[in-house]
């Protein structure tokens, strides 16, 4: 909710917007429309699984895993990447362990797998959703994971396919963050908001603890 109020402009939230923040352990969706927060859904997918996959696929301490994704994961493959060799430090203390050389589409395929699957998950909860009664509704990937290269491509593939396999999108972003006065203020209401939540039950707990001791 919060990441909608700071990517979002006044328009794509009328018009309808599902902000999709890609992070750590989770992926949430937050879909808005007619200018109000409407639907919330999310699953414990997201960018550290992508890590254990490479620390697996490679043999790799999750350390280099997460730094192998960080420099060159992409979701993207080309003619030169199975001919681009790399290496990998082999897990655990052992020094004699000899580094393992892998191509860059090894790399890929691996982080490509689970990317897939994450925005599968997505068009699932967005066809479950009010996101799919909106013509004209956009889709904004926000969150660490939807750095990588080639993300906005196969979310573009993956979350909107039309009846004859090609796609139709309105407007999909990577990453993107406004500090625009608007959504200054709508961040500021909205963090304002979850603060007087989170102090609510703490003020009720406090006076029951008061009422016994008197």
């Amino acid at each position: 909710y919060v990441a909608g109020l700071a990517v979002l402009t006044d328009d794509e939230a009328d018009l309808g917007a599902a902000v999709v923040e890609m992070g750590a352990g989770s992926t949430t969706i937050a879909t808005y429309s007619a200018g109000r927060f409407v639907h919330a859904s999310g699953f414990a997918l997201g960018g550290q699984h992508i890590t254990m996959d490479l620390a697996r696929g490679l043999s790799a301490c999750i350390a280099d895993a997460e730094r192998i994704k960080t420099l060159y994961g992409t979701v993207l493959t080309g003619g030169s990447d199975a001919r681009e060799l790399m290496s990998v430090p082999a897990a655990g203390d052992d020094e004699i362990d000899a580094p393992q050389i892998v191509s860059r589409a090894t790399i890929a395929n691996i982080v490509r797998h689970r990317a897939e699957e994450i925005f599968e998950m997505v068009r699932d909860r967005l066809a479950d959703s009010p996101f799919a009664a909106e013509p004209k509704a956009r889709v904004v990937l926000s969150g660490g994971a939807s750095q990588l290269t080639g993300s906005v491509e196969l979310a573009t593939r993956i979350l909107v396919p039309k009846s004859d396999g090609s796609t139709d999108v309105k407007f999909i972003s990577s990453g993107r963050l406004r500090c625009t006065q608007n959504a200054a203020v709508n961040l500021r209401n909205g963090l304002d908001a979850a603060l007087k939540m989170l102090e609510q039950p703490q003020a009720s707990t406090a006076s029951i603890a008061a009422g016994k001791l008197n």
